[in-house]
């Protein structure tokens, strides 16, 4: 019976280890051709450049990055590696096994003791049991040590390496900047700081070369290790758009309008303003921290660097009331009424979108309406108004009354015309209406001829025309086309010289030949007026009552302070009878 329950002992003891396990290495080849790092030879190196930075207004500045490239040869080699790999017996062979192993064991015991054949069936027993523990199979997946060998060499491969140059390359780049065709800049010195090459568009193009339009743009070609590197940058991403002023005043306005309550100041010639955007005929600019508008007639647009904007220079000019002007004062008055003159004043300063404003009109309208009243001694009654009207039947509906209320008992007739005029195709003088006229010329439009014959028919005798006036060039392409105006005036005259009974006196600001000029010049000037009307005022002021002394006290100042102030001739013109009195 001890044997017995040795042998148990035994066959338990080979259960238990069917469910242990072991672990052993191997070699495995991985590949025939990895590469070997450490063993190289430096074959060739090179040197580009790539672009990191586009230009914009606030760093108009393009940035190219340097880049070494360093081709190697490296070894192929054979490359094994180590691995674990996990086994255990087969529960099957180990199932037979100890199967195999107990049967001979329990037959052996039924045999007689230490005899031959129970050893040898112990023996079968010991065997059967070997056998099915020696079964066994892997266990999961083999595991990767992380070791590694090279082994024998089995080629050459040739690989490059890309990199950030660590200091300047022995190649000097150049480049040029092409506006369309023309080489704007030519240079073969380029910054270099911190492994890059940095070119300072604002260093070599000078904004005041571009005109400001759509899709405009310069192409830069930079010459670097026998490469071209090429690129079109807009003129947008390196300047700003700003607004000057092109005319001697304009209205600085708090709304997009024509009206005098939305304007905030005046802006002199010259005055710099950053754009913010546009709106049908305006600019929309900055001014302090609000936006506000600016006339496109009035202004043009530049390009200019961001920081100019620390630079502009806005020449404002108050907004003086009406009677601050030394003209405007002290009137001399009339003690007794004319009652043989009648007046009609048209005036427009506000023109749409196809002109500049006539600036000052309206106020020089006021500044001679205050003159025929005081001075000449005109009657309220006698004088009629039209100022800044837009459609031609506000000014029928004011002429007609006019008309009607001085038919017959007027003898002399004044007419002052401030604004815009053109000519017909019949050589006529057309004064154009407002707004509307820049769009509608031929339903808003006065022929002065006609004016003239109204008041003929309306039995006036004696006519007397000023003529403050700007000049339409738009559809004309030289300055031939000037000299049209002095051929209209001569037709006026020639036809008030055929109405028979009738003096008249016809003078105009100019011939034609330049528009009436303002009589303002930061820090020379401003009298908030027209030199040709201020000084028709002044004229009055200083005791000229007859046309002949209103016309030599005009021409002695007139084209004198037009070129003091703006270097351009400004010759008045006069044709009737020199000797209208008033």
């Amino acid at each position: 019976m001890g044997v017995i329950k040795k042998s148990y002992a035994l066959v338990y003891l080979a259960i238990g280890l069917s469910f242990s396990a072991c672990t052993s290495s191997k070699w495995t080849i991985e590949s025939t051709r990895a590469i070997d790092r450490t063993e190289f030879d430096l074959v060739g190196e090179d040197v580009f450049l790539e672009m990191s930075q586009v230009p914009s207004p606030n760093r108009p500045v393009l940035v190219f990055d340097i880049w070494n490239i360093e081709t190697y040869d490296y070894s192929l080699k054979i490359q094994s590696n180590r691995y674990l790999q996990r086994y255990r017996p087969s529960l099957s062979a180990a199932f037979f096994g100890i199967l195999g192993a107990t049967a001979a064991y329990l037959t052996a015991d039924l045999l007689s003791p230490n005899s031959t054949e129970q050893y040898i069936l112990y023996g079968l027993g010991a065997f059967s049991l070997a056998t099915g523990l020696a079964g066994d199979r892997s266990w999961d997946k083999a595991t990767s040590t992380g070791e590694q060998r090279l082994l024998k060499q089995t080629g050459v491969i040739q690989l490059s390496d890309t990199l950030r140059a660590t200091k300047q390359p022995t190649i000097s780049p150049s480049y040029t900047i092409y506006n369309d065709l023309e080489a704007i800049a030519i240079r073969n010195n380029v910054t270099f700081d911190k492994n890059s090459y940095f070119i300072n568009l604002l260093e070599d193009i000078n904004p005041s070369s571009f005109l400001v339009q759509e899709n405009q743009s310069i192409r830069v070609e930079l010459e670097f290790n026998d490469s071209l590197y090429s690129q079109t940058i807009p003129v947008e991403d390196i300047f700003e758009r700003f607004v000057v002023v092109e005319t001697e005043v304009t209205a600085l306005r708090q709304n997009p309008d024509n009206t005098n309550n939305s304007i905030l100041t005046d802006l002199a010639r010259g005055s710099e303003l950053l754009l913010l955007g546009e709106l049908d005929n305006w600019y929309v600019v900055r001014y302090g921290i609000a936006e506000t508008y600016i006339s496109k007639n009035d202004s043009k647009l530049i390009w200019r660097p961001t920081d100019y904007i620390d630079e502009l220079s806005i020449i404002t000019l108050p907004n003086v009331p009406f009677g601050n002007v030394d003209v405007e004062r002290e009137i001399p008055v009339r003690l007794t009424e004319n009652n043989q003159a009648a007046a009609f004043i048209l005036s427009n300063e506000y023109y749409g979108d196809n002109f500049p404003n006539k600036r000052y009109a309206e106020r020089d309208a006021k500044l001679l309406e205050e003159y025929l009243i005081n001075s000449f001694g005109l009657s309220f009654a006698g004088i009629r108004t039209s100022i800044n009207s837009s459609r031609i039947e506000q000014f029928r509906y004011n002429w007609d009354e006019f008309l009607k209320r001085n038919r017959a008992n007027k003898k002399q007739f004044i007419l002052y015309v401030n604004g815009y005029v053109t000519i017909d195709k019949e050589g006529n003088l057309i004064y154009l209406l407002g707004d509307e006229a820049s769009s509608n010329r031929q339903g808003n439009s006065l022929v002065i001829a006609h004016l003239f014959q109204d008041a003929i028919d309306a039995g006036f005798t004696e006519l007397f025309m000023i003529g403050d006036l700007f000049f339409d060039t738009g559809n004309e392409t030289n300055t031939v086309s000037r000299d049209r105006y002095y051929d209209a005036f001569y037709g006026l005259n020639s036809m008030l010289m055929a109405s028979r009974g009738i003096n008249y006196g016809l003078l105009f600001s100019s011939d034609g030949r330049s528009d009436s000029q303002l009589f303002t010049k930061q820090a020379i000037a401003q009298k908030y007026h027209s030199i040709f009307s201020y000084y028709i005022a002044d004229a009055i002021k200083k005791g000229n009552y007859t046309s002949n002394q209103l016309l030599n006290y005009v021409q002695r100042n007139v084209d004198y302070t037009a070129r003091r102030l703006h270097d351009t001739p400004q010759n008045v013109v006069y044709f009737g009878n020199a000797n209208i009195e008033f």
